[in-house]
């Protein structure tokens, strides 16, 4: 389970909160992988909740003993056949002291 806030300013825009399932492991002895997905209970501040289909994999790569790299794909459905799904990506770098 995670959840996720925002806000602009300090106008709360509301949560969405991850109900997932997955797997993870390792490729090889360098890397790992994970795949999740479920539901997302979207609550919008002052507006109705709604439960849509999600799901995210990510990658992890150790490049030396104190530094790694990821990199994650993301969907988030909207429950409508009229609405696009929402897409995501996200990479960088962790350095570890």
């Amino acid at each position: 389970v995670e959840a996720n806030s925002g806000w602009t300013g300090s106008d709360y825009g509301g949560t969405s909160t991850d109900l997932h399932v997955g797997y993870e492991g390792s490729i090889g002895e360098n890397s790992s992988y994970y795949i999740q997905g479920g539901a997302t209970v979207v609550s919008p501040d002052g507006a109705e909740s709604d439960t849509v289909p999600s799901g995210k994999a990510g990658l992890g790569l150790a490049l030396t003993d104190a530094l790694g790299a990821y990199g994650e794909v993301s969907f988030v459905g909207s429950g409508d056949d009229n609405i696009d799904r929402g897409y995501g990506t996200k990479a960088g770098l962790k350095y570890s002291f």
